[in-house]
């Protein structure tokens, strides 16, 4: 499953949070436990140390309840969380999301190509990306995109706005536009597939259109660019050493999208 260990990783972390917050204040607890006794309504608090009956708690003492009750609760929280800790940590120390995909992809080519995958591969997955055939709705057709797995888990939104240098939080004045502002963005519903792309395409029941059969990679591909911005020296590349050649004012896609 794509992303599961990440999960799993983020679900480690989250308990042993939890760990270290339950721990706060037990170095300072008092010894025993806390039995609670009802009787006609009326609740009496007794300190157990060495036995089960306890001394009584008289109602002046408020405190000494709640430590204890709030001590035992806390150890059971630890005892909870250390245990499902064991068991993710178990299961990730040998556990990878593309396992299955890599039984496929550590064959030899002759041997992959008798085989097909039980689920599509990434390389497979991006093939189908560029095959697909552009309709003029490029958010549409991203939304789309993003309800793939793997296209999701490998291209996050959110983790690649996200994944920038952080600040200190209390330079709260001077924290980038994706700190302040994308962090509070619903990515999963901004990028939830509305169903635009389909409406648009001619085969909307065919989310990845093939070329033409037969048809070899010398009949479509590009060459590459002799721009600058593809020449391997910094110096060619570098903004401040050209001049813009066109009108930076105009956006070449307005209306096309």
């Amino acid at each position: 499953m794509q992303g599961l260990k990440q999960m799993l990783l983020q679900e480690q972390k989250y308990l042993e949070n939890i760990v270290n917050k339950a721990k706060e204040g037990l170095s300072t607890a008092p010894d025993g436990h806390l039995r609670i006794s009802k009787d006609k309504n009326k609740i009496r608090y007794y300190h157990c140390t060495e036995d089960n009956s306890g001394i009584y708690i008289p109602k002046s003492d408020k405190s000494l309840p709640q430590k204890l009750a709030q001590k035992t609760y806390n150890l059971s929280v630890i005892k909870k969380a250390e245990s499902r800790l064991k068991q993710i940590k178990k299961i990730t120390r040998d556990y990878s999301d593309d396992e299955i995909e890599e039984l496929f992809t550590s064959l030899h080519a002759d041997r992959q190509a008798l085989v097909t995958p039980v689920e599509a591969t990434w390389k497979q997955l991006l093939n189908e990306w560029y095959t697909e055939e552009y309709q003029g709705n490029l958010w549409g057709y991203i939304r789309e995109l993003n309800t793939i797995p793997a296209f999701h888990n490998n291209c996050n939104a959110k983790e690649l706005a996200l994944s920038g240098p952080k600040r200190d939080k209390k330079e709260k004045l001077f924290r980038g536009f994706n700190e302040r502002i994308l962090s509070k963005l619903d990515f999963d519903a901004f990028w939830k597939y509305d169903g635009e792309r389909a409406a648009l395409s001619k085969n909307p029941d065919e989310v990845y259109l093939r070329h033409p059969k037969g048809e070899t990679y010398e009949e479509y591909a590009s060459e590459i660019s002799t721009t600058i911005w593809n020449s391997p020296s910094w110096e060619d590349r570098n903004p401040k050493n050209g001049t813009l050649s066109v009108d930076a004012s105009i956006n070449p896609i307005q209306g096309l999208l």
